[in-house]
């Protein structure tokens, strides 16, 4: 009969309603979970016993994709009535509440298709991550790098949790497996909760609410802490620690995303779709731990399509956030070109006003020239006919300096108007402009007594002004124009005015 050594040992017995054959190729299959050594123990019909141990290593060599492993029956040729199995230093509970007799060759059927299940899983999981970089390089958002760590920790928990970090790494022991195990599902959930604390937006989060997903995060890396370096006394307080600590930050996320769902948060609806099967998943989970139902088999391999559906519809999630927020982004920067467009445009002709200048002056290529414009005898315009029609004048003066495009025209203020000119011959456009301005008064505004005609003062540059300098040279020299009997042009340049 089963003996006992030295050593944490845990049983579980699977006694049959009466002795039953089972074919020699048979095999009895489990969860992995780290241990030290495993034996099996047949009672056949007769009473006697049949033992087999095998060292840790029987789970690297023996595994399935899915994170079970299996033992080779061998049963003799005769009934058997019970199997017994011990398992010396497990760290979970897993190992003994998984145990099923199935045909071996169904093992080997679906183990190869079951790994190729895994590996296209991992693929799919890995694109969102390819894409959440390329968002990165236009929005510098700390929600995609939160993502990228979700996604990334979910990907290294199905490679490892499904057995193919076995075929990349043949030699791995099981404790460190069972420690990868642990720590990716562990910072996959933690970064989740920085993810959704991030990705919600402002309106859809409560202050208090956001603090406690990153309360939960810290939580759940403690509780990473617990079960990786904890020393527990039975098998199950390792299991109630993993499913009652991580409950509790699955019960923070699914209070935030209510929360933020009853705050009618786009984001959230996102999260909600992605998450549900995970939530749902965790839940059945909970429910197996505690004996309160039976779970069909397929359900340990639903929750690995759950983890990849989640990656992906977040990533949708996160791709709807980014256009929104691209589209914010422009918006607000066309606003921001609108206003500025404002504060550079003169309201009434629609041509620059000095701020527009002055920054025109800074900029490469420098003007070659500044001209100053004043309208001769203005006053009396206005005086005569009315500020309405004096306003059509200034609106004809302003097109009459635009007529160029490559010279910048803008108003100084009242009558006043200045030209920042570009070229090898400024003074002839100058001239050329203020010519103009007679003739397209008199066209745009007819009825007017006399013509409008106009001084100017030009300044050559030299390159190394500030505008407020030219600015004042070409003003003198404007003034010069209207002393020496106004409708001319009197040029000069910086230094020696």
């Amino acid at each position: 009969a089963p003996g006992s050594r030295r050593g944490a040992r845990q049983w579980s017995i699977i006694d049959f309603d009466g002795p039953v054959s089972i074919a020699r190729s048979a095999v009895l299959r489990t969860k992995f979970t780290d241990f030290s050594s495993v034996t099996l123990h047949i009672q056949y019909a007769d009473g006697h016993w049949a033992n087999r141990q095998w060292g840790s290593d029987i789970a690297q060599r023996n595994w399935l994709a899915g994170g079970r492993i299996v033992l080779p029956l061998l049963t003799e040729h005769a009934p058997v009535r019970r199997i017994v199995v011990s398992v010396d230093n497990a760290n979970s509970a897993d190992m003994l509440t998984n145990l099923t007799v199935v045909s071996g060759r169904s093992v080997a059927e679906h183990g190869y298709d079951a790994a190729l299940l895994f590996a296209l899983l991992c693929g799919v999981v890995a694109i969102p991550i390819l894409y959440d970089l390329a968002f990165l390089v236009v929005l510098r958002e700390r929600f995609l790098v939160w993502h990228i760590a979700m996604a990334a920790g979910t990907l290294s928990y199905i490679f490892v949790s499904s057995g193919l970090v076995v075929v990349a790494f043949p030699g791995i022991s099981t404790a460190l497996r069972s420690q990868l195990l642990i720590w990716t599902f562990v910072l996959a959930i933690a970064s989740a909760m920085e993810f959704a604390a991030h990705y919600l937006e402002e309106k859809g989060l409560s202050r208090v609410m956001r603090r406690l997903l990153h309360i939960a995060s810290i939580w759940a890396l403690c509780v990473g802490c617990i079960l990786s370096f904890g020393h527990f006394g039975a098998v199950g307080v390792f299991d109630l620690v993993h499913d009652i600590g991580l409950g509790m930050v699955l019960a923070t996320c699914i209070a935030a995303l209510a929360h933020a769902l009853l705050r009618g948060s786009r984001p959230a609806r996102f999260l909600a779709a992605g998450w549900s099967l995970t939530i749902l998943f965790f839940f059945d989970r909970l429910l197996r731990a505690f004996e309160l139902y039976s779970a069909p088999d397929w359900m340990t391999y639903a929750v690995y399509f759950g983890l990849a559906f989640e990656t992906v519809v977040t990533a949708l999630g996160v791709a709807d956030r980014f256009l929104a927020i691209r589209r914010d982004r422009d918006r607000a920067r066309a606003l921001a070109r609108t206003m500025e467009h404002l504060a550079d445009t003169d309201p009434l002709t629609g041509i620059g006003n000095r701020r527009a200048l002055e920054r025109r002056f800074r900029d490469a290529p420098r003007p070659t020239a500044l001209a100053v414009i004043d309208l001769d005898h203005f006053k009396h315009v206005n005086d005569r006919n009315g500020h309405d029609v004096g306003d059509l004048v200034l609106k004809a003066v302003a097109r009459a300096l635009s007529t160029i495009p490559r010279h910048l025209a803008g108003r100084m203020g009242g009558e006043e108007f200045a030209l920042l000119l570009y070229g090898a011959d400024p003074r002839a456009d100058a001239e050329r402009l203020r010519q103009a301005i007679t003739s397209h008064v008199t066209h745009e505004v007819p009825g007017l007594e006399t013509p409008v005609t106009a001084s100017m003062g030009l300044v050559q540059l030299a390159g190394d002004e500030v505008f407020e300098t030219a600015f004042k040279a070409a003003d003198k020299l404007l003034y010069d124009a209207k002393a020496g009997g106004r409708n001319r042009l009197i040029a000069g340049n910086s230094a020696g005015v």
